[in-house]
This record gives structure tokens, C-alpha cells and sequence, in this order.
């Protein structure tokens, strides 16, 4: 009897260790499966956040040539205008090409944005109704590029008072936001930038 107890601790012990390591082992695998379910979504989180902010950086380049375009343009141009914020009309003097006179014509120049759209447009209407094949109007067209998702636009003018008669320098300030987004990741950067008249007194 005495030598078969030893055998029979034994043998108890080894099932025991046995149970021990499956458990243990299973909770092993639960921990590394948890692990890389939470690896694999925080790579994915990471690659999306990464694809925004390279979208947003071309789009910001993209916005920031339109901007400038826009800004020359303004610049020479004068009596600054907006109806509700989400355009920004003025006039440009021309010299119709067509003309042995030069004659000068003037041009009504407007960037539009509605909101719910995600593009900024630009049109021209006659200044003095002269057009003479040269001067005729253009429809509103797509100003912005294509990976360009403008969803804020706002514009205020300022006009100086004081200069009696003549057409006081304008000064105007654009706020345009621009929206990027991947998945669940969204992005939006406002670009804000003032420009004034250089076309005093015309």
C-alpha cells in the first residue's frame, strides 16, 4: 500500500499540471488575440488619419494658388461688393484688345460659393454694357480645383469714408474653410487673408 501512494500523487499532479497549462495557455491566447485586435484598429485609425492630413495638404496647396489668382485679381480691381457673405463681387478695367483706341471696358467679376456645394465660382458680366465681341458675359464656372472641397466661404468689405467723391480704397477679408475626410476621419482648415484695392479712385 505505502509504494502505490507515491504513484498515485504523482499521477494526480501530472493531471493537475496538465489542466494548469491548457488554462493558463488559452488565457495566453486570448490576450494576444485581444492584442492584435487592438493593433490592427489602431494601424487602421492611424492610416486613415495619415490619408486626411496628405489630402488636406494638397488641397491647402491646391486653395492656396486659387487664393492668390483671386488676390491678384482683386488687387486691380475696384468698388468691392457682397450680397450675403458668400460671394464677393468687383469691377476690373480691361482694354478691349479689339479696340485701335484702346478702349478701356470695364468688367464685373464675381467668386461665389453656396452653401451645400464644394466649389467656388467665378463669373463676368459687363461693366458698361460694351462688349464689342470681346466683353461678352461668362457663366459661372468652377474656380476651385477638383480635390477641393470648400465648405465655408464668408466675405466682408470695408470702404473708407472721408474721400468725398472719389471711390475710396476697398479692403476685403476672405474666410474659406476646406474639408477633407476619410472614413470616420474628417479634417477642416480655415484659410483667412485680406486683400485691398490698388485701383484708387477709378
Amino acid at each position: 500500500m505505502s509504494r502505490m501512494h507515491p504513484k498515485i500523487i504523482f499521477s494526480r499532479t501530472a493531471r493537475e499540471e496538465s489542466g494548469q497549462t491548457l488554462i493558463e495557455m488559452l488565457i495566453a491566447m486570448f490576450i494576444f488575440s485581444m492584442f492584435i485586435a487592438l493593433s490592427v484598429g489602431g494601424f487602421a485609425q492611424m492610416l486613415s488619419a495619415q490619408r486626411v492630413v496628405l489630402k488636406m495638404t494638397a488641397a491647402t496647396d491646391n486653395m492656396s494658388l486659387s487664393i492668390e489668382q483671386m488676390l491678384r485679381e482683386m488687387r486691380m480691381g475696384s468698388n468691392y461688393s457682397t450680397t450675403d457673405g458668400n460671394d464677393i463681387s468687383f469691377i476690373r478695367p480691361v482694354i478691349n484688345p479689339n479696340s485701335t483706341s484702346s478702349q478701356v471696358i470695364n468688367q464685373k467679376i464675381t467668386y461665389s460659393w453656396k452653401p451645400g456645394t464644394v466649389i467656388i465660382t467665378r463669373s463676368i458680366t459687363n461693366g458698361n454694357g460694351v462688349d464689342n465681341g470681346f466683353n461678352a458675359p461668362q457663366p459661372a464656372q468652377a474656380f476651385t480645383a477638383s480635390n477641393v472641397d470648400v465648405s465655408y466661404f464668408h466675405a466682408t468689405v470695408q470702404v473708407p469714408s472721408g474721400y468725398g467723391s472719389l471711390s475710396a480704397p476697398c479692403l476685403a477679408t476672405l474666410v474659406i474653410g476646406i474639408t477633407t475626410s476619410d472614413k470616420n476621419q474628417t479634417m477642416t482648415n480655415y484659410i483667412e487673408t485680406s486683400v485691398e484695392s490698388r485701383a484708387w479712385g477709378m
